[in-house]
């Protein structure tokens, strides 16, 4: 349904306005005026275009994020392999620290050699 929604706002963004243009009346100020305004409300209606569809892709984003944490959460496969990568993590942050601590001591015993 949202795909639906999107798809027809992509599609009806592009086409040209229906209605007519009428003749130039007025002088020189009045047109820049009408002009003016034809940018404004150009720009009103791009904005509210665009706000339309970023809530609605907003909405996409949302439920395809729900759904994998659902079915991450759900599946026995997911899960096992979500607590091997935190434990993988773990151990690398163990043997960070000792590298760590052995270059720590290096350096010690050279300041002591020196």
């Amino acid at each position: 349904m949202l795909m639906a929604g999107l798809l027809a706002m992509a599609r009806s963004y592009g086409q040209k306005s229906k209605t007519k243009k009428r003749a130039a009346k007025g002088t020189v100020r009045d047109m820049e005026k009408r002009v003016m305004e034809a940018v404004r409300a150009r720009g009103r209606a791009r904005s509210s275009w665009f706000q339309r569809f970023m809530a609605a892709s907003d909405g996409v984003d949302k439920a395809v994020q729900d759904f994998i944490e659902h079915h991450i959460k759900t599946s026995p496969c997911w899960s096992r392999i979500s607590s091997a990568c935190a434990q993988a993590n773990s151990t690398l942050h163990i043997i960070y620290v000792l590298c760590l601590l052995f270059l720590f001591v290096s350096m010690c015993m050279l300041v002591i050699l020196l």
